[in-house]
């Protein structure tokens, strides 16, 4: 038993509710899950901005030479780089990005292929498609306080 839960029981000793909702605070603020589950909506927004076309602050990024000559949206050719975006599994800090982020591959679709888009170089215009915005800090902590309140509510119904 953690330091932590034995300064709640002894405090709470007595006082079912109190003790069912300090628990419950416990439960919602649980490091694993909440890190699964903030990357997995984190990996949602950055899906959703990519769509859009557009960079984490929510501004558009300039249209490819392949999207103006052929048609079509910018940094979708193949779809490999969209396709390939994914959480890195880690029960503390999990990471969006793409599989080619996350692993040692290097060539056409690999390491480098990712960066050039996510950061440019001195001839081609940087079209960030990964990253977190002041907007998904607040979603994520509204996500968290919500799942608090929710288990604490049921916690106090209980």
């Amino acid at each position: 038993m953690a330091a932590r839960d034995r300064i709640l029981s002894v405090q709470t000793v007595g006082f079912r509710k109190l003790a069912n909702l300090f628990d419950a605070i416990v439960e919602g603020a649980d490091p694993p899950t909440n890190a699964k589950d903030l990357g997995d909506l984190m990996l949602q927004e950055n899906r959703i901005r990519f769509k859009g076309q557009a960079d984490p602050d929510d501004r558009p990024w300039p249209q490819s030479k392949r999207a103006k000559k052929r048609g079509g949206p910018t940094l979708f050719d193949d779809g490999f780089l969209f396709n390939s975006l994914g959480v890195r599994d880690e029960a503390l800090a999990p990471g969006v990005g793409t599989v080619a982020l996350f692993s040692n591959v290097v060539g056409k679709r690999g390491r480098r292929y990712s960066r050039f888009h996510q950061d440019g170089t001195r001839f081609h215009i940087a079209r960030p498609f990964l990253g977190f915005s002041s907007n998904d800090e607040e979603l994520m902590v509204d996500f968290i306080a919500g799942r608090i309140a929710r288990l604490s509510a049921a916690a106090l119904r209980g």
